[in-house]
C-alpha cells in the first residue's frame, strides 16, 4: 500500500509525495495553502515535458509537476536525448507521445504512480 507525505515549502506552497515499490513519485501543486480547488478546476493535460539523467517531469496546466523515476519506462530510458525531446501532446492533451522510439504515457497513469508493465523496478537495499 502507498503511503502518502506532505510538505508545505517556503511561501505556503503545498507538495506531496509517494512511496510505490520502493520508487517515489512526486506531484507538486504550485498553488497556495488555503486556496479553494475543485475538482472541476484540475486541469491534468500536458504543458510541458523535461528530463534529467533519471526522472521525467511532466508539468500539467493546472501548475502540477509530476516527477517519477526514468527507470519506469524503459523505451525512454534507452532513447537519446534528442530522441527524449522529441515529444508531442496526444489524446486530447492528456497523453504524451515519442514518435521516434513509439512510446505513450497518459496524466491518469502518471498521476497513479503508474511505471510500464515491462519496467523493472529496483529493490531498495
Amino acid at each position: 500500500m502507498p503511503s502518502r507525505e506532505g510538505s508545505v515549502h517556503p511561501g505556503g506552497h503545498a507538495a506531496s509525495a509517494r512511496s510505490i515499490d520502493g520508487e517515489r513519485i512526486r506531484v507538486t501543486d504550485f498553488g497556495r495553502l488555503g486556496k479553494s480547488f475543485s475538482a472541476s478546476a484540475a486541469d491534468e493535460r500536458v504543458l510541458h515535458v523535461q528530463f534529467t539523467d533519471d526522472t521525467i517531469s511532466v508539468n500539467l496546466r493546472d501548475g502540477r509537476v509530476i516527477t517519477v523515476p526514468l527507470v519506469w519506462y524503459p523505451r525512454l530510458l534507452e532513447a537519446t536525448p534528442a530522441q527524449r525531446k522529441n515529444w508531442k501532446i496526444a489524446g486530447g492533451g492528456y497523453g504524451i507521445h515519442w514518435p521516434d522510439i513509439d512510446e505513450d504515457l497518459s496524466t491518469e497513469g502518471l498521476l497513479r504512480g503508474a511505471p510500464a508493465p515491462s519496467a523493472h523496478i529496483p529493490a531498495k537495499k
